[in-house]
C-alpha cells in the first residue's frame, strides 16, 4: 500500500513498563511525538511554557524537552535532549533541571508501537504521535551530526538517499543532561521533488534562565538557513546550518556564525512524497486553499504546520511562541475524514514576573496565543484546523485571525496511487491565483 500517516492522542501511564499504544491500523517505519506538559484537558490553557518533542526510526530515538516555569519573579528554565528516550519531560515547577518522566522505544506492532516508562510521570499528560508507513516510505533514519566550525560538510551514513530531512538543535554538547539555564529549540525541514530540493524552512525559540524581567526570543526562516540557534541573552542567531544538498547517503551543509560545539539530531526519510514551504495566514477567517499538485503526484495524506508569533523571516523577535500541529487523512481525496492535535507553548518577553502557558487541541492544526502570569487570562490570537483534504492538497480553514503570520508546513504523499489509476499518464495541475488552474503533463 502506499504512504500511510496517523496521528493519535494518548494518556501516559503513571506506573512503569510497558505501553502499547494501538490504533494506528498499520506497521510504522518512523514516528515522531509531540507534547506540552501539563495537558490534560483539551482546549484549556495551562500554566507554565513547555514543549516536547521526539523521533525514532525503531532503532534509534531521539527526546527533547523545555520548560519555563511560570508566575516566577526570575525566571527559571531549563532544557535536555536524551539519545536513549522517546519521550523525556523535566519538573513544571520548583527544581524544573529534575527529570520527571523517561519512555524508550520497545518495538513496532501490527497497530501502532510499544513504549517502556523507565521513569513514568508523576501525574499522567497527554502526547501525540504521527505514524508513518506504507510501502512507499522505504526507508527512515535517526542521527546526529556535530557543528564545530564554520565549513562545508557532507555528512554520510544515512545508508539512502533521503528525501524528507528533520532536524533539531537544541543548543546541547551532550545527551542525557538536564541544562538549567534556558530553554532551546529549533526545527527544521526539507524536501525534495525529483531530488531537487523544494524548500528549507525552520522555526525555533529561546528563553533566558535566571531573569528578574523575562528575557525570550523567537525565530523563523525561509532561505538556506535550514536550522538555527538563538543567543538567550542578545538574540543574535548563530550556528547557522544551511542545506546544499541531499545526497546519495545523507547531506551536505554549510556552517556558518560558528560560536560553540553543538550537536544537532536529525530524521531522514525516503519514499513517498514530500513538500515542504511556508504561507501567510489570509487577512480575515475562512477557507485558504493550498494546492502542492505540481509537487506531489497522487495527493496528500498528511501535513505538519508549524512556526512561531512572527512574520519576519530571518530576523530574531522577542517573545517565545511556538505552535505544532499535525493533520493526517486515510484517502488523499476531497474528504473530509480528518484527525489533527495542534500544540502551542508561549513564554512572554519583557514580563516582571514569567508569564508561560500551554494549550493543546484535537480539532485544529495551528495555535498562536498570548500567554498571562494567570493562565486563564490568556487569549487566543490565532486558530485553524484542516477543513478538508483535496485530490490536490488541502483546505485550512481559519476561525481567528489576529496579525498575518507565517507558517511553514510539510506535506507527506504518496509516489503511487492509493488505487489502481485508469489513466496512462500523469496530470499535474498547478494553481495560479490570477489565471485560475493549468493542466500540463
Amino acid at each position: 500500500m502506499p504512504l500511510n500517516a496517523k496521528i493519535i492522542t494518548y494518556t501516559a501511564n503513571t506506573g512503569a513498563g510497558d505501553q502499547n499504544l494501538t490504533g494506528n491500523g498499520f506497521i510504522p517505519i518512523a514516528a515522531i511525538v509531540y507534547f506540552t506538559a501539563g495537558n490534560n484537558a483539551v482546549d484549556t490553557f495551562v500554566e507554565g511554557s513547555s514543549f516536547g518533542f521526539g523521533f525514532t526510526d525503531g532503532t534509534a530515538s531521539r527526546a527533547f524537552f523545555n520548560v519555563s516555569e511560570d508566575a516566577q519573579a526570575s525566571s527559571d528554565c531549563a532544557r535536555i535532549a536524551r539519545n536513549d528516550a522517546l519521550i523525556v519531560q523535566l519538573n513544571l515547577t520548583g527544581t524544573v533541571t529534575t527529570e520527571d518522566a523517561r519512555a524508550s522505544f520497545v518495538r513496532w506492532n501490527t497497530d501502532g508501537m510499544t513504549i517502556n516508562w523507565s521513569n513514568p510521570p508523576t501525574a499522567a499528560f497527554k502526547f501525540h504521535v504521527l505514524y508513518l508507513g506504507g510501502s512507499d516510505l522505504t526507508n527512515a533514519k535517526v542521527g546526529d551530526i556535530t557543528i564545530s566550525a564554520n565549513s562545508t560538510v557532507g555528512y554520510t551514513g544515512v545508508g539512502f538517499h533521503p528525501q524528507l530531512l528533520f532536524m533539531v538543535g537544541a543548543h546541547n554538547t551532550a545527551f542525557n543532561l538536564a541544562v538549567g539555564d534556558g530553554t532551546s529549540f529549533m526545527l527544521g525541514a526539507t524536501g525534495c521533488t525529483n531530488r531537487t530540493i523544494n524548500f528549507r524552512s525552520s522555526a525555533g525559540f529561546v528563553s533566558e534562565g535566571a531573569r528578574a524581567t523575562m528575557d525570550t526570543w523567537q525565530d523563523i526562516n525561509t532561505g538556506p538557513a535550514f536550522n538555527v540557534e538563538i543567543d538567550a541573552t542578545t538574540g543574535a542567531a548563530f550556528n547557522l546550518s544551511s542545506i546544499i544538498s541531499l545526497d546519495r547517503d545523507g547531506f551536505t551543509l554549510t556552517n556558518s556564525g560558528f560560536v560553540a560545539n553543538t550537536t544537532k539530531s536529525y530524521l531522514a526519510l525516503n519514499g513517498g512524497e514530500y513538500f515542504t514551504t511556508s504561507s501567510l495566514e489570509p487577512g480575515s477567517t475562512g477557507l485558504q486553499t493550498i494546492e502542492v499538485a505540481a509537487e506531489m503526484s497522487h495527493g496528500c495524506k498528511a501535513v505538519m504546520i508549524f512556526g512561531c508569533d512572527t512574520a519576519t523571516a530571518g530576523t530574531v523577535q522577542t517573545d517565545n511562541v511556538f505552535s505544532l500541529g499535525v493533520a493526517t487523512t486515510a484517502t488523499p481525496a476531497i474528504t473530509k475524514a480528518v484527525e489533527q492535535v495542534v500544540v502551542v507553548e508561549a513564554d512572554l518577553d519583557a514580563a516582571a514576573d514569567s508569564a508561560g502557558t500551554t494549550r493543546y487541541e484535537t480539532d485544529s492544526v495551528y495555535l498562536n496565543i498570548t500567554p498571562a502570569v494567570t493562565a486563564t487570562s490568556s487569549t487566543l490570537d490565532d486558530e485553524a484546523n484542516i477543513d478538508s483534504f483535496t485530490n490536490s492538497g488541502f483546505i485550512i480553514n481559519w476561525s481567528n485571525i489576529g496579525n498575518a503570520r507565517r507558517f511553514f508546513y510539510v506535506a507527506f504523499g504518496n509516489s503511487t496511487p492509493d488505487f489502481p489509476s485508469r489513466a496512462h499518464g500523469k496530470i499535474h495541475t498547478a494553481f495560479d491565483s490570477n489565471t485560475g488552474p493549468a493542466v500540463y503533463g
